[in-house]
């Protein structure tokens, strides 16, 4: 097929996201064209950080294991960020909805696609299709490439920029359709908010979802735990806490036997006041090091702090805990002691679940 005849710089782009949250991006697909050169065509796998929604994986088929070895959004942002100045327009079907799940997905690091402008073949191709009766469906992407004889995987991402780019290559050709009235300037909306300390109820989730992951996939079909550590250490320095679940509850999955794995999980529940998920990471990881005979003072030394904390928690809620000094902690012993006993219950209840889980392994 001819060469594109727009003389703009483009950036064609299709994103898939991984869970019903459309805030993260798990593949991003784009083809860059400038005075009507095709200059960039680039596809990848970007690992959110974050879990995946059954639905979503229907849809795409990536799953959470395809990405764990991915880069992330901000090692390819820095790659390919000079395609989305505001020197380029943006292009994709049904663009807003790309365009909003990006900026989404940049606010954690902090930025913002610089382009100003947009446009989107769904509108393009609205109008050039209006004498032409339409039924349910044919503004989609995939009745598009069966009306104009475009060859789709459809949610391929590579496969849907592709169409797009095609669509307004074959207008622009065999049409001279004039695209100046559909370049569109993208609205201001509310800065999108993100803090790398997610809420209590954020992490419970993420935890739920992890484990529950973990259990569901086969473990071994991802990385090294060697890796996973390291990843998991690396979100920890960035103080990103909910990355740092999301590593270290897949090695907790696979049974490692480095105690500070366990105590740096066991501290971020604790810091969330998750403290039942807290004390049992931090007794799986004590029996499990004791079995293997390998010291767990430090996870011990972790318990207590918790302990301390739960106690200080329970005592005295609200604003008062600011002013809560070590005089008054030993002042009210008997107030403390039942949550030592719900404590001490999480313990025993902990120990036992790991033992008959073990049992059941063993057998």
């Amino acid at each position: 097929m001819p060469e594109f005849i727009y003389t703009q710089k483009f950036t064609f782009i299709d994103l898939e996201i991984p869970n019903l949250n459309n805030d993260r991006i798990c593949a991003v697909s784009m083809i860059v064209v400038e005075n009507g050169q095709e200059v960039v065509r680039h596809t990848e796998l970007i690992n959110p950080m974050t879990f995946f929604s059954p639905q979503n994986v229907a849809i795409h088929k990536i799953r959470r294991k395809d990405v764990l070895d991915k880069r992330t959004l901000e090692e390819f942002w820095e790659e390919y960020k000079q395609y989305f100045t505001d020197d380029y327009i943006i292009v994709a079907h049904n663009a807003m909805s790309d365009i909003s799940v990006l900026n989404k997905d940049l606010a954690r690091l902090k930025t913002s696609i610089g382009a100003r402008r947009y446009m989107d073949t769904m509108d393009l191709c609205q109008n050039y299709l209006k004498d032409t009766e339409l039924r349910k469906g044919d503004l989609r992407l995939d009745g598009l490439a069966r009306r104009f004889g475009i060859h789709l995987d459809h949610h391929d991402p590579e496969s849907d920029v592709n169409a797009c780019y095609e669509i307004v290559r074959y207008l622009g050709w065999f049409h001279h359709f004039d695209i100046e009235p559909f370049i569109r300037t993208i609205r201001p909306s509310r800065r999108h908010r993100f803090s790398k300390r997610p809420t209590s109820a954020g992490i419970a989730r993420r935890m739920r979802r992890v484990r529950y992951e973990n259990r569901t996939e086969d473990p071994r079909a991802d990385m090294s735990v060697r890796e996973l550590e390291k990843r998991g250490q690396t979100a920890m320095h960035k103080g990103s806490f909910e990355e740092a679940v999301v590593w270290y509850e897949t090695v907790v999955a696979r049974k490692s036997l480095s105690p500070w794995v366990y105590a740096n999980l066991a501290e971020i529940y604790g810091d969330y006041d998750l403290f039942t998920e807290a004390f049992y990471i931090i007794n799986l990881g004590i029996n499990r090091l004791a079995r293997a005979r390998i010291n767990n003072y430090a996870l011990v030394s972790v318990e207590k702090k918790l302990k301390n904390a739960r106690a200080l928690h329970r005592a005295v809620p609200g604003e008062e805990q600011e002013n809560f000094s070590s005089e008054k902690s030993l002042e009210k012993p008997k107030e403390a002691s039942p949550d030592e006993k719900t404590l001490e219950a999480v313990k025993t209840d902990a120990d036992e679940k790991d033992e008959a889980r073990q049992a059941n392994h063993l057998n």
